[in-house]
């Protein structure tokens, strides 16, 4: 794929994943299978970018994005919820935490702790089906810790834009007409603005971490790279 092609496909890629966040608000099922939807949802539309816009016609390493894409979002939640206490049990870090006795501090530091934790969970084998760069290489490795934190500080943005971008984005959007409306209460707020920042940053990260020029074809780590022109 030829480079303005390919940044162009980065918008089609950030839209991608505004519809990927708009449906992620209203699940059609509940409890922790919506979770696996939310992530399902996700993988699909990376899958329709990388299907079109990259060549990528493997229907195993679209079959593998799609479920580490579904695990991710399980792993998140569990990050954010085993990290509070971890941290508070770390001695002299979790209860010197400046914001350790905010309660709202506290939604930061959770909301931080899951995009990180989800961030590494995604982008661990995202990167390694589609990275031209070798999985052993630092190149690798220092693109999953940058996108993880930005995963972790996207996520602390989304959560706070809740009351003013999730509020905007619920009175523009016909919700009522989705079998299973989202209540119109704070947490929606929140999720809608957290879903609509983070799902499209990480989609476009994605889409330009796996950009470069795939490696010489004597390169065995080059062997499952998409070469598409």
């Amino acid at each position: 794929m030829k480079p303005i092609r390919r940044v162009l496909s980065w918008p089609f890629l950030g839209l991608l994943g505004i519809f990927s966040g708009i449906l992620s608000v209203a699940p059609p099922i509940q409890g922790r299978w919506a979770l696996l939807y939310v992530g399902l949802v996700y993988g699909l539309v990376l899958g329709v970018y990388f299907f079109l816009c990259r060549g990528v016609h493997s229907a195993t390493k679209l079959s593998l994005l799609i479920l580490a894409s579904s695990f991710a979002y399980p792993i998140a939640l569990l990050g954010g919820q085993l990290g509070i206490p971890l941290l508070i049990l770390s001695p002299g870090l979790g209860l010197s935490l400046p914001i350790a006795g905010s309660p709202r501090g506290l939604q930061f530091l959770v909301v931080f702790l899951a995009g990180l934790s989800g961030g590494v969970a995604l982008l661990l084998p995202v990167l390694k089906l589609f990275d031209p760069s070798p999985s052993r290489s630092i190149a690798f490795y220092t693109k999953v810790a940058a996108g993880s934190l930005l995963s972790a500080f996207v996520g602390v943005l989304g959560r706070g834009l809740g009351p003013l971008l999730g509020e905007k984005v619920w009175m523009i959007l016909p919700w009522t007409l989705l079998p299973n409306a989202p209540t119109q209460n704070d947490d929606t707020f929140h999720f809608i603005a957290l879903y609509l920042t983070w799902q499209p940053v990480l989609a476009v990260f994605i889409g330009a971490a796996t950009s470069g020029e795939p490696q010489p074809v004597g390169d065995p780590d080059s062997q499952d790279t998409d070469t598409s022109p």
